[in-house]
């Protein structure tokens, strides 16, 4: 918030000291500029105004003020929360604004609203959304809390903090926020759910009955036969997944997994069957555009129920039920009959990172062979804002276009326009604009390389893992079907099947045996699974509980079948890590709220897996035997007990010391250790893209200076300039507001999606989730403009119609003209200045 200086005088200050209730007022005035980032030229009169809002007129009695103080704070949450400049009035389907909060060690940050994906509790209590607060634990700058030795004592005093508000909840804008769940990615971000439970005297809002937390949780379901706090908490958190609110399912059957003979392990963990029909209804309620013709989604990530996991397509289910889930997907009871996607199949990229290329270096894969793509992604990164058709190339490959995901629908959209520009006949040389762009996604994707070794590798894929319904696949053996675009038309082909060895795994992978060389074989029976990876449902152990301990509820793997990435005959399959989890902590007693808020911060505290997976990094490098060294060895199984803390409430060992490094290897720039020159193909990564990176070579390609193009300007635009000047300056003007709001200082790297890696203001989000948070909102706002400007032309019933239709197509290209003008104009005045 900014004040003029000059507006804050003594009238300004006696008049907060008189006020009755000057923490309402002030209140208001701050939460309303903190959240659109307004500047107040006269603070004073807009702390008057508000305080006339709605019911306080200055000359009420104290008594009435007080009884009257909920429903004005009530009217200020929802004038806040929902009347948000970038949306206007019609707030986006199947999302919501919810607050954040930060409790440090030493104070309590609140910021405004931001955007977030609907689920099954803020969808049932959507009247209720700013009641909801999310809460993340950090310290001071906003960094994830880290603690390197258990025996610093002194680290408790700052916790204590912490646990009191989580224990006992905030007190602010007349409310009181109370802890209400967390789920398990959450938890793992230190990061759970307040509500704000209702006092004596806002006992219903709107005519409806104000929640507690207590009617929240029981209307989630039954867990009363949990009796471990910590499953019992991931349980409840289930609830809070983002999802995608479909179709009601009233009939369905469970159906017994499928076990080994020893029934030691679980083949169908996390995996049911739906049928056809019900799946092409899901699909044309999450895609309105769906139609019959179009290939049905083989697979579904979803929330049904008190069920999670993934349905597989399956055409030969029974006409009586559509619906099939087995016994290991049922979590809890409820009544809850709607089906809730949270993804759905699909086909991304593959990339590979730091821990994985530490297995290959193990498992004797020649460092040429890695180096191999490391080469051809930086001389593709070099190109790509110079060179237009590698521009493309690049967007396509990599990810880059946010294409059909669910919940994801606005993923990427500014680098959407990019494509739209590029396939329409843009040149760098013609737009500052997407050159731009090019260059913010060529900085982010150079310091990914360098920060986390984010290679891509073309001839690979990542996909959900799902299990073999018909019985043909043989133990050793996977089916992978995907869908493949044209290299240079870019449109999809004909979906390619895999023949042949390939090496499948999934993220994290610490030790050697988690990657494995199985063979994709041909089924017929299978041809219409596309893009997933299916395993077989016979053998002496399930190949995805090989892979890191991994299951069928939701995983991705990721398949590899360029020949170069796969390990050579005498090291590939080393026998698997076979890790037996302990027994979990069982209360004595039912489980509380309470039991569950001292679970959370025993998490907070004793969350040791960042740590172990560093150890188990740095260690490795400087081994000779790689990942295979027993130091290496020995931290897996805490990194696996570190993992299942979140369910088993079961807390990992510290490494030993012979397992803590002494000193970090150069590209880990951990300069307060000591440090040596590694040599290892990690080393060779970080070196060859930070020559790249202070080459200053590819930062020189100067643009033409002349900023607008004639060829772009239709005679007759000049009407439509003094209407263009607004809305530009509006634009900019919400730009800001998600720049602030982001902490991102440039336009380019804000209109790119990319957030700065370790920004304090991202804290509290997944990996990759604060990218997607930006990319929706820059998708609301470029939603928001084009509707402006069409809205002339006939969109819009309210405002008058263009009726020629000759003149109509004319009208649009003269006003897109002024609106390139007055922007290319405002690029020169910030470039003169």
């Amino acid at each position: 918030m900014k004040f003029d200086v000059s507006a804050v005088n003594q009238e300004m200050v006696n008049f907060l000291q008189n006020a009755r209730n000057e923490n309402i007022a002030v209140w208001a005035i701050l939460q309303l500029a903190q959240s659109k980032k307004v500047q107040f030229e006269d603070p004073l009169e807009e702390i008057k105004k508000w305080m006339e809002y709605d019911i306080y007129d200055g000359s009420s009695s104290e008594d009435e003020f007080d009884k009257s103080k909920p429903h004005f704070v009530e009217n200020i949450n929802h004038r806040v929360v929902f009347n948000d400049p970038l949306y206007g009035n019609e707030f986006p389907d199947d999302f919501i604004m919810i607050s954040r909060a930060f409790i440090t060690p030493t104070r309590i940050c609140v910021f405004p609203p931001e955007i977030e994906g609907l689920n099954r509790v803020t969808r049932h209590y959507h009247k209720f959304c700013d009641r909801f607060l999310r809460i993340i634990c950090s310290e001071e700058d906003f960094s994830k809390i880290y603690k390197e030795f258990k025996e610093d004592t002194i680290y408790e005093s700052p916790i204590a903090r912490i646990r009191y508000f989580i224990k006992e909840g905030i007190r602010f804008c007349g409310r009181h926020y109370q802890y209400l769940a967390h789920s398990s990615s959450q938890l793992r971000e230190s990061s759970c759910w307040f509500y704000a439970e209702p006092s004596d005297t806002e006992l219903t809002y709107k005519n409806s009955p104000i929640p507690t937390g207590d009617i929240i949780r029981k209307w989630m379901g039954t867990f009363d036969d949990i009796n471990v706090v910590a499953k019992y908490a991931a349980r409840i958190g289930q609830s809070f997944g983002t999802t995608k609110s479909t179709v009601t399912v009233e009939k369905f059957e469970i159906i017994d997994d499928i076990y080994t003979k020893d029934r030691r392990y679980c083949f169908s963990d996390g995996v049911g069957r739906i049928s056809s029909s019900l799946a092409m209804k899901i699909a044309k309620k999450l895609d309105p555009k769906f139609s019959n013709e179009m290939p049905l989604p083989s697979a579904f990530q979803i929330r049904f129920a008190g069920a999670k996991g993934m349905v597989s397509l399956c055409h030969n289910m029974s006409s009586l039920c559509d619906l099939e889930l087995r016994k290991s997907q049922i979590k809890f009871e409820t009544y809850h009959n709607t089906m809730e996607v949270m993804k759905t199949s699909s086909c991304m990229p593959f990339f590979l990172n730091r821990p994985l290329i530490m297995l290959l270096e193990t498992l004797k894969v020649p460092r040429s062979n890695v180096l191999h793509f490391l080469d051809i992604m930086l001389e593709k990164l070099k190109m790509m804002a110079i060179n237009e058709s590698v521009a493309k190339t690049v967007l396509l490959r990599y990810g880059c276009l946010g294409k059909g995901a669910i919940n994801d629908s606005a993923a990427n959209a500014p680098m959407n326009v990019a494509w739209d520009l590029l396939q329409n006949g843009w040149r760098f040389c013609e737009c500052d604009h997407l050159r731009n762009l090019m260059k913010a996604l060529q900085t982010d994707m150079l310091q990914s390389i360098k920060k986390k070794a984010r290679v891509f590798v073309q001839d690979a894929v990542v996909l959900f893992g799902i299990m073999d319904e018909t019985g043909f696949l043989n133990d050793g053996e996977v089916f992978v079907q995907f869908k493949q675009q044209d290299p240079d038309t870019f449109e999809f082909m004909e979906s390619k099947i895999l023949k042949g060895d390939v090496l499948v795994g999934r993220n994290p992978s610490l030790h050697p045996g988690d990657l494995r060389v199985l063979k994709a074989v041909d089924i017929p029976e299978m041809h219409h699974i596309i893009d997933c990876v299916v395993f077989p449902s016979n053998g002496i152990r399930p190949h995805p509980s090989q892979m890191s301990g991994g299951d069928l509820d939701g995983d991705i793997f990721f398949i590899i079948f360029d020949e170069k990435l796969i390990p050579p005959y005498h090291t590939r399959n080393p026998p698997a890590m076979d890790y037996i989890a302990p027994p979990p902590k069982i209360k004595v007693g039912p489980i509380t709220v309470e039991d569950m808020k001292d679970f959370f911060v025993d998490y907070l505290i004793n969350d040791i897996l960042g740590m172990i997976c560093t150890y188990h990094l740095v260690i490795g490098d400087e081994s000779q035997l790689k990942a295979n060294c027993s130091e290496c060895l020995r931290l897996v199984p805490l990194a696996s007990q570190a993992v299942d803390f979140a369910k088993t409430g079961l807390k990992a060992p510290m490494p030993p010391k012979e397992c803590i490094p002494k000193k970090y290897p150069h590209w880990f720039e951990k300069r307060d250790k000591g440090s040596y020159t590694s040599t290892s193909y990690l080393a060779d990564i970080y070196d060859n893209v930070l020559e790249v990176i202070e080459n200053d070579a590819i930062n020189s390609n100067p643009l033409d200076k002349s900023r607008i193009r004639h060829i772009h300007l239709i005679p007759g635009f000049e009407k439509y300039v003094e209407e263009s000047e607004i809305n530009l300056k509006a634009y900019l003007y919400d730009l800001n507001l998600l720049m602030n709001q982001f902490g991102v200082f440039d336009e380019a790297s804000c209109m790119c999606g990319r957030a700065e890696p370790g920004n304090r203001l991202l804290r509290g989000r997944r990996n990759g989730e604060a990218n997607k948070h930006m990319d929706q909102q820059l998708s609301f706002l470029r939603k928001k403009y084009r509707t402006w400007f069409f809205e002339e032309f006939g969109q819009d019933n309210n405002m008058p119609v263009i009726t020629f239709r000759e003149n109509l197509e004319i009208e649009k290209l003269r006003k897109a003209s002024a609106w390139y003008f007055v922007a290319s104009m405002h690029i020169d005045k910030n470039k003169q200045a």
